[in-house]
């Protein structure tokens, strides 16, 4: 049986645009950690860096993107379950509740938080671990926030920029 030259040409042709689609495709972003490990000198990594050194718990949120309603926790490091609540800022403090995480333990990299209004352009957050109560459910009247050997709460500020 005898292939005609036309299908081995199609055959060529295509062979050369998947090579070339292969070859001129942008490298996928890094894990998270692995880009906390190559920017070790920024102040929050060194921030997060702190937290593990003060304790077992630790939180990396980078600054977000205004007008999004969900936010990007990098990684979350809990010695016991509980969750991510982000809070907006009230005078230099985690105020008002506008989101929480599903049910968190142990280390959890990469995962989004809703949250119930838009984020404002150049306003602070502030990104809190809360330990759970033990039934699961996010509840901030029963549920504590996480604190360190210090006392200080573990929690991480950002900013939402445009």
């Amino acid at each position: 049986m005898k292939i005609p030259k036309l299908w081995i040409l199609v055959f060529l042709a295509i062979t050369a645009i998947v090579i070339a689609i292969i070859f001129t495709q942008p490298e996928i972003q890094e894990d998270i950690t692995d880009t906390l490990l190559e920017n070790d000198a920024s102040p929050r990594v060194q921030n997060f860096e702190n937290m593990l050194l003060s304790g077992e718990d630790a939180i990396f949120v980078d600054d977000q993107k205004s007008g999004n309603n969900e936010v990007v926790v990098g990684l979350v490091v809990l010695s016991q379950p509980g969750f991510v609540v982000v809070h907006k800022d009230d005078d230099g403090l985690p105020g008002e509740i506008i989101g929480s995480s599903i049910w968190l333990e142990g280390e959890v990299e990469d995962f989004y938080v809703s949250v119930s209004e838009s984020l404002e352009t150049d306003a602070i957050y502030y990104a809190v671990l809360y330990a759970d109560n033990g039934d699961q459910e996010f509840n901030a009247s029963v549920d504590k926030m996480t604190e360190n050997e210090s006392g200080a709460i573990v929690l991480m500020t950002f900013t939402a920029n445009e």
